[in-house]
């Protein structure tokens, strides 16, 4: 039996080689943290406060793998999902990864 391509790696990989310089995936924390440091359209509020009340609106499984996923990939249906949600564009999602990136513990 032939072994299974691991896809997700894949896509990784060729992820890091067309945007070297946005991490494709970042840890629970930094994902957060980037939400919270970036204000949204709406005054006083964050990117966090609005990606926290769409998925409590949500409920289900959406709602548990925000609060329990230990790793944000930028391409994951998830988050490509909240970034239209919220209004953001390829370039903005970009640079919040790259935000999330940054920060370490």
């Amino acid at each position: 039996m032939a072994d299974t391509p691991d896809y997700e790696a894949l896509r990784l990989g060729i992820l890091a080689l067309v945007n070297p310089d946005v991490p494709p995936q970042v840890t629970r924390f930094q994902a957060r943290e980037a939400l919270r440091q970036t204000s949204s359209a709406t005054a006083g509020v964050s990117l966090f406060d609005k990606v926290d009340a769409y998925m409590k609106a949500q409920g289900g499984d959406a709602l548990r793998a925000w609060e329990e996923v230990g790793v944000f990939v930028r391409t994951s249906p998830m988050v490509l999902a909240l970034g239209q949600q919220l209004g953001l564009s390829d370039k903005q999602m970009d640079a919040l990864f790259r935000t999330a990136g940054s920060i370490s513990v």
